[in-house]
Formats: C-alpha cells, sequence, structure tokens
C-alpha cells in the first residue's frame, strides 16, 4: 500500500470550513486513486500542515465554496453591484 491510500480522507461540511479558513487543495498525481469505490483526486493541506485526501464529491462541493467566496469578496469590493 503506498502513502496516498494511507491518508486521511475529509468530508464535505469539513473541507468547505477547511477551504474558508485558507487551506490549500492540490491536484494528487497521476490524476488520484480509487479506493472503498471512490475517486481521491486531490489532496487538502490545513493552516496546521495536516494533509487529507479529497474525493471527487467533496471536491465540487469545494468548488462550489470558493465560487461563494469569490461572489462575496466582490460584492464587498464593490458594494454598489449586490
Amino acid at each position: 500500500m503506498d502513502n496516498q491510500t494511507k491518508q486521511r480522507t475529509i468530508g464535505t461540511g469539513p473541507a468547505c470550513r477547511a477551504v474558508r479558513a485558507g487551506a490549500v487543495v492540490t491536484p494528487l498525481p497521476n490524476g488520484g486513486y480509487v479506493s472503498g469505490g471512490r475517486a481521491y483526486t486531490h489532496t487538502l493541506t490545513t493552516s496546521r500542515g495536516t494533509s487529507y485526501a479529497v474525493s471527487r464529491e467533496v471536491m465540487r462541493e469545494i468548488d462550489c465554496t470558493r465560487f461563494e467566496m469569490l461572489v462575496e469578496r466582490t460584492a464587498k469590493a464593490d458594494p454598489g453591484t449586490a
């Protein structure tokens, strides 16, 4: 078993909160791996340095959270458009 499959996984809620707190998401090499019927495609690293494997499903929610953060930043920067 390689190091990737030993990595802890993270759920949708904690992953989205971590991204809002500044966690970094990076793609896994070679497109990731499959374990337990889920495809893990990214790694999330928290500000404390803990790393988690991120499934494709959780990554979709992280992308939504990133978009929401962009909308919030835009609304704060230009209050006349909201």
